[in-house]
């Protein structure tokens, strides 16, 4: 959400300076009603420096405008590294914020840990400033017309600090901004003529493209910006090495087929290699946006093209401009970002979704109302890293592997302790929200407003808790296996028994999928998936292992036996 707030204010600001005199004002400032602190009085500043924390300086600010969209403070401070001490000492410090709750309502609190540079001129005779701008999310007190702000030294180590009334001033959006919401939509297609590899499709000759669809988008208000956010592979040859970025042909077609217009996206690989020879695939990672010249067309639906060659940008060290470039990636490796004003009019249009995408960026989802088909997995905490995100009647969905926490009533029928209910498909829809937990990471859950029970499909997944059990299926069912593991340390699994008895038929290439990164991160984890069409009655043994090709033994196996019943063979 911080990042989230940032990025559009950054967009508004730049709006407004487009737009000159006439832009709206997103921000206005408000000041503190009231004052206090316990801290030793030096020339109107209050310097917290006792060794038992019990120095304190409090802010209240009243009549703060109702809205969703996150806080900015700009904070000034003064900070030394002891009593009459030296210059050019950050200032860092606890920051307790919320609102103290009244009657038989409790209050609710946030705490940030926050560091302010020394932004102190040559002339300063003290050289104690300190100063930047924070962002606070507000989504756990939206409605709140009055917040308490305190600070506190963090240990008896850190720097003495000092704040006076004027040292906090929230920067509060306003109205314009809040009817201003950044969106993001993941495409609804995705097609290539590129080589496949790992799940990877490759742009490497003439006539290779990779292509991205988006369905028509309902929206109540108008679209003043829009991009395609793109997170793709980039290397020099087949097998290549790592570091190098490119820029692409981009075209923009209607959903006719019209071109309607098109452009180049340069994608930056900020990893620095040792060298720049064979990497096996690590340091790939490039990224860049297309911003769409005509933004209202995703309104009608739009495609996205990328399309080899792809080339060096100027000023590539050590090679011509012109030099041909590899890329990939997959149907995940592009997300439409948007900015929409609201119309006021009716309810959000809930934003169609998979959980893997929340994983992947919880952040741009935070506070978006979603739809989404997952599978119920009730109480199986051990699937979520995250905890229960607001009590211990929370329970679990999950899609392709990836699962996340529900909040709200099980869905009727479904019993969240009986495991003979796993497995059910559902239909969801809810906002999603996030909840910090240790080691500051941002875990999301899905805050459900409804759900529905969808008829059983006859897909079975198994991943590594089924290894060892004996699965019973049906003609005709699909199954999918789903195993973590990092080809970049050189280990794949593999499907080493031959299905010689004519009751497992594999369906198309292996496929892998990272797990969720932040951008730029490379040799992270994921998850392989095999697929298989059930054809005949009988019985046969499965096996996978994980190894390295050129090595004799595997590191792990996985083996289940499919039973399956019907006597007829598919399509016979």
């Amino acid at each position: 959400m911080q990042r989230k707030i940032a990025y559009l204010l950054v967009l508004c600001l730049a709006m407004a300076f487009l737009l000159g005199p006439a832009a709206l004002a997103f921000e206005q400032n408000l000041v503190g009603t009231e004052f206090r602190s316990n801290g030793d009085p030096i020339s109107g500043w209050y310097w917290l420096r006792d060794e038992a924390f019990q120095q304190f300086a409090e802010w209240t600010f009243e009549d703060i405008p109702a809205g969703s969209l996150d806080l900015r403070l700009e904070i000034t401070a003064l900070a030394t590294d002891r009593a009459g001490g030296g210059r050019g000492f950050p200032a860092e410090f606890r920051l307790i914020y919320g609102f103290p709750g009244s009657g038989m309502m409790g209050g609710v609190f946030e705490t940030k840990m926050v560091t302010l540079p020394n932004v102190s001129l040559s002339d300063d005779q003290l050289g104690y400033t300190c100063r930047s701008v924070v962002t606070i999310s507000r989504s756990a007190f939206p409605a709140a017309s009055s917040l308490v702000f305190k600070v506190e030294r963090t240990s008896p180590d850190a720097n003495h600090v000092a704040f006076n009334k004027g040292s906090l001033v929230i920067l509060a959006p306003t109205a314009e901004a809040e009817a201003l919401r950044l969106k993001v939509a993941s495409p609804s297609g995705f097609a290539s003529t590129g080589d496949v590899t790992l799940g990877t499709a490759w742009c490497r000759r003439p006539a290779h493209t990779l292509e991205w669809t988006w369905e028509p988008l309902s929206e109540g208000g108008s679209i003043l910006e829009a991009a395609v956010n793109l997170n793709l592979l980039v290397t020099n040859t087949i097998d290549g090495g790592s570091g190098f970025s490119a820029v692409v042909p981009v075209a923009v077609f209607d959903l006719s087929g019209k071109v309607v217009e098109s452009g180049l996206v340069e994608l930056v690989n900020t990893f620095k290699p040792q060298f720049t020879g064979d990497s096996g695939g690590i340091g790939y990672a490039a990224s860049g946006a297309y911003e769409l010249k005509d933004p209202e067309i995703i309104l009608d639906g739009f495609k996205l093209r990328l399309a080899w060659p792809a080339i060096a940008p100027q000023g590539a060290e050590n090679e011509p401009t012109g030099t041909t470039r590899h890329f990939g990636g997959s149907e995940k490796s592009a997300l439409l970002a948007y900015i929409a004003t609201s119309s006021g009019e009716g309810t959000e249009t809930p934003l169609q979704t998979t959980v893997y995408d929340i994983l992947s960026n919880p952040l741009a989802y935070e506070g978006k109302t979603v739809r989404l088909e997952a599978q119920f997995y009730g109480w199986a905490g051990k699937l979520v890293d995250c905890p229960p995100p607001v009590s211990r009647s929370d329970w679990i969905i999950g899609a392709d592997g990836w699962y996340i926490y529900v909040t709200g009533p099980a869905p009727e029928g479904l019993s969240p302790w009986n495991t003979e209910d796993y497995w059910k498909p559902l239909l969801l829809e809810g906002t999603v929200r996030t909840k910090l937990e240790p080691p500051a990471r941002a875990c999301p859950y899905l805050e459900v407003q409804s759900v529905e029970v969808l008829e059983e499909t006859a897909t079975r997944v198994l991943d590594e808790d089924d290894n060892g059990r004996t699965i019973t299926m049906d003609v005709g069912n699909t199954l999918i296996v789903r195993l973590w593991g990092n080809p970049t340390t050189g280990y794949l699994w593999e499907c080493t028994q031959p299905l010689t008895e004519g009751i497992l038929q594999p369906v198309g290439e292996v496929e892998f999928q990272s797990e969720p990164a932040p951008s730029g991160m490379v040799g992270v984890s994921g998850v392989f998936t095999f697929r298989f069409q059930i054809i005949a009655s009988g019985t046969v043994p499965l096996q996978l292992v994980y190894h390295r090709p050129w090595e004799e033994e595997a590191i792990e196996t996985f083996s289940v036996t499919i039973v399956v019943g019907g006597q007829e063979k598919l399509g016979s």
